[in-house]
């Protein structure tokens, strides 16, 4: 009995547990276990969905079955070896063919579930990225749709400013127009009395010529102006040349943040040298910047950041909104945004909203950062020369804009309380500048 032992193991491999006869066309389930195609198709056969394995009951979503050739090949190599009679004197051979084949077949066995491991790890990263494609899709969404919100308020908000403005000047030009109507049915009025009384006059000729006199001293009294036609033409001081720019600027896709309007919001931003870190050197004007790489003698005042190369802007905002552009140049690492006027200034210093800061970074070598938590990489194609930073404090806003191209590349959101002020740190020998902001024709 120990003898055959082997043979019926071997057996046992290259047979369906359903049927309990040699392999049928045999097919592997997800769960490594293998069936004839038939039996596994019967014992699934009333089931949509949650499919068991008849071996160890794991559940399958689909009926995935992958056709197992190898199996099928040892199979009938086991079919053959038991039709051939064993001679006593030929039974260790036999033994020892069906070790090698069990071997083979354990082997195999092993190379399979190596890679049904694998497909389940794929199928696995395959569904998560799936979930992540799912997740940030929605997340765009939900930006496309902020965005244009805000665009139809600001057009609805426009429109009825336009409106108005044209009802105006259409209540001037007509009572302009009544005001001359009225004048001249006066002036007509008073000359048609005259006529009638010259017509009517049967005076002598010296009698007609005084009255005529008198009637002609009475008309040059009554200095009548001379009116001028009222022009209808409704000169408002506006251009409607949005459509212009809204396909400009729906073709980058950038934020829409009162962009027609930016320059109301331009802001005089200098420099504070009290603020300002012990490395960085100020030009006179306050208007520019530069790491000098060496730190220098200065007052240890409670408002100078002493371990960074920070400066602040000297000018506080608690409302409304900022606009102003920073010249970057050949700036090759730099940081720009507001913070809060109460942030720390000593020691250790990290850059984020949840500290007072809404800045990004820019790194020409490196990378192009929103300093978020966790930090955010900027969609910029190209190294920005000039980066324009609107403050919208009541909505609650930071924007960043390539200040050439005039496209919008990030906006933090957040509630705002206290004082803000502009933001500025570089670690490079060039110069940051604040530079004036040109018109956004």
């Amino acid at each position: 009995m120990a003898a055959a032992n082997p043979a019926q193991s071997l057996r046992d491999e290259a047979s369906c547990s359903i049927c309990l006869d040699y392999f049928t066309d045999p097919v592997m389930t997800d769960c490594g276990h293998n069936f004839c195609r038939s039996c596994i198709t019967q014992h699934w056969e009333e089931r949509d969905t949650n499919f068991p394995c008849p071996q160890c009951r794991a559940m399958s979503q689909q009926r995935n079955l992958r056709p197992n050739r190898q199996l099928a090949n040892v199979t009938e190599m086991v079919k053959k070896l038991s039709q051939i009679p064993v001679r006593p004197k030929e039974a260790n051979l036999s033994e020892e063919a069906v070790q090698e084949c069990k071997k083979k077949l354990k082997m195999y066995l092993e190379h399979l579930r190596k890679g049904l491991e694998n497909h389940l790890k794929f199928k696995s990263t395959e569904e998560k990225k799936a979930e992540e494609l799912k997740s940030e899709t929605e997340r765009k969404r939900q930006i496309v749709e902020s965005e244009f919100d805000e665009l139809h308020q600001f057009l609805n908000k426009e429109k009825q400013i336009l409106l108005s403005r044209l009802e105006e000047e259409k209540k001037k030009i007509l009572q302009r127009i009544t005001e001359n109507v009225t004048q001249l049915e006066e002036q007509s009025s008073c000359l048609m009395q005259l006529i009638s009384k010259m017509e009517k006059s049967q005076q002598p000729t010296i009698e007609l010529r005084k009255d005529v006199n008198d009637a002609l001293s009475r008309w040059q009294k009554m200095k009548c102006p001379v009116l001028k036609a009222v022009s209808t033409d409704l000169k408002l001081d506006f251009q409607l040349s949005y459509p212009k720019q809204l396909k400009k600027w729906i073709t980058k896709f950038g934020g829409f943040d009162w962009w027609m309007e930016f320059g109301k919001y331009t802001v005089n931003v200098t420099l504070d040298p009290e603020t300002a870190g012990p490395n960085l050197v100020l030009c006179e004007d306050r208007k520019s910047v530069r790491n000098g790489n060496r730190r220098q003698k200065v007052p240890g005042t409670p408002h100078r950041f002493d371990a960074y190369p920070f400066v602040l802007g000297r000018e506080g905002f608690t409302s409304g909104r900022h606009y102003w552009e920073v010249e970057v140049g050949d700036v090759s690492y730099c940081t720009l945004g507001v913070c809060k006027d109460s942030v720390r200034r000593k020691g250790w210093i990290t850059l984020s909203p949840g500290e007072g800061f809404w800045t990004v970074r820019l790194w020409k070598e490196q990378r192009w950062l929103a300093l978020t938590s966790p930090e955010t990489e900027l969609p910029l194609s190209d190294f920005p020369r000039a980066v324009g930073i609107l403050l919208d404090y009541e909505a609650g806003k930071v924007s960043f804009y390539d200040a050439d191209n005039k496209s919008h590349f990030f906006s933090f959101t957040d509630t705002f309380t206290g004082k803000f002020r502009p933001f500025f740190m570089t670690y490079s020998e060039f110069p940051l500048r604040i530079r004036q902001v040109p018109a956004w024709n």
